[in-house]
């Protein structure tokens, strides 16, 4: 099992700005980033984490994906 740090996407702390409604929902990035949250699309890259044991939590391969694209 893999052990992720929290992807939270609508948090306010740094800074006030709440990127889900920034992107609003007829855009092609909400698009991907609705598509992205889908687990069975990102399974093979979450059964390569081994953290589950120990060590520092990882970030999200969703995450990692909205950055690239």
């Amino acid at each position: 099992m893999a052990n992720f740090k929290a992807d939270n996407i609508r948090q306010q702390t740094l800074l006030n700005v709440d990127f889900l409604e920034v992107l609003g929902t007829d855009t092609f990035e909400y698009s991907m980033y609705r598509l992205l949250e889908r687990k069975e699309l990102l399974g093979a890259f979450i059964e390569k984490y081994k953290n589950d044991g120990g060590g520092r939590k990882a970030y999200p391969p969703a995450m990692l994906m909205r950055v690239i694209f």
